[in-house]
């Protein structure tokens, strides 16, 4: 089964590659429904509040409708691309899922 990655918007380099690579790729309002199971999150921001609040939003679906939380931030690798090419961000991507 496809690893399923989550990448924010504007990185359809990224995106590409990753679906070249066979991973099925979803966007943040994909991954932040109730129920979704996401492996790997991408983003690109100096500021790690993008992820904290995409953390706490699935979380908080999760729980409303009484299911354990699919994201849990200390297994799901999330990872910062800003200033890597495609290539450098999806191999430190299959590096972090390898571990």
């Amino acid at each position: 089964m496809a690893k399923v990655v989550a990448v924010q918007s504007r990185m359809n380099d990224v995106a590409r590659l990753l679906a070249k690579r066979g991973y099925k790729v979803v966007d943040m309002l994909e991954a932040s429904r109730p129920g979704a199971h996401i492996d790997a999150f991408l983003y690109t921001s100096y500021h790690s509040d993008i992820v904290s609040s995409f953390d706490s939003a699935t979380q908080t679906d999760n729980v409303t409708l009484g299911g354990e939380p699919e994201l849990d931030s200390a297994t799901v690798p999330m990872v910062n691309v800003v200033g890597m090419t495609p290539e450098q961000a999806v191999d430190i991507l299959e590096e972090r899922l390898s571990r």
